[in-house]
């Protein structure tokens, strides 16, 4: 497994990449449709402007902090996909050993590459 982790200011922009469909590069073209399947939330719910509003208010209250947003993409190997709930459990995992198992966060599988991988929010 090969795990990336970014911050950033932005929690708009970390939920559209994840949740909406790839677009061609400068256009409204759709280069890949339903690449993205949201697989679990934690402390939040909702469809995309309801996830950014609330990930927004809890930020809101940590104004100390320039970076809220904490990204992680974990990719397995190809050809070794695992059943959507062992991605579940290995992000809630994940959240428990970096030390954001009771903040906001949410799982999303994408199926645009050969490799299977999910992203997490938080």
């Amino acid at each position: 497994m090969i795990g990336r982790v970014r911050t950033g200011s932005c929690f708009r922009d970390s939920l559209n990449y994840c949740i909406l469909d790839k677009r061609q590069v400068n256009s409204q073209e759709i280069a890949f449709k339903d690449r993205a399947e949201i697989l679990y939330y934690h402390h939040c719910h909702g469809k995309l402007l309801t996830l950014n509003r609330q990930f927004q208010e809890v930020a809101h209250y940590r104004e100390n902090i320039s970076k809220p947003v904490m990204s992680i993409s974990l990719s397995m190997p190809p050809g070794e996909p695992l059943p959507k709930s062992k991605l579940v459990e290995l992000a809630k995992e994940c959240a428990e050993h970096m030390d954001f198992a009771e903040k906001q966060y949410i799982v999303i599988l994408h199926k645009d590459v050969a490799h299977q991988h999910i992203h997490i929010v938080a």
